[in-house]
């Protein structure tokens, strides 16, 4: 564990009701997903857009280890 958020989840027994998403950065602003609303990504205060907004803008793909979404599950059955 590197910081104190890490060390206090793992704690509390967190850690494992995380998974990775996908995500993407836009000029060093990580992008997630929504987490109701499959498809659709929110930027920093709150704007909702679909993805392919985000790849048609240069978006970074990347992964991140996120509270699960709702969907998530859909998405591997």
């Amino acid at each position: 564990m590197t910081n104190a958020l890490d060390r206090l989840l793992l704690h509390r027994g967190k850690m494992e009701e995380h998974q990775w998403c996908r995500s993407y950065y836009i000029d060093q602003i990580m992008i997630v997903p929504h987490y109701t609303k499959q498809g659709v990504f929110v930027l920093p205060g709150g704007k909702e857009v679909p993805e392919q907004v985000l790849i048609d803008a240069g978006g970074v793909r990347t992964a991140s280890y996120l509270w699960p979404r709702s969907w998530a599950k859909e998405m591997t059955t």
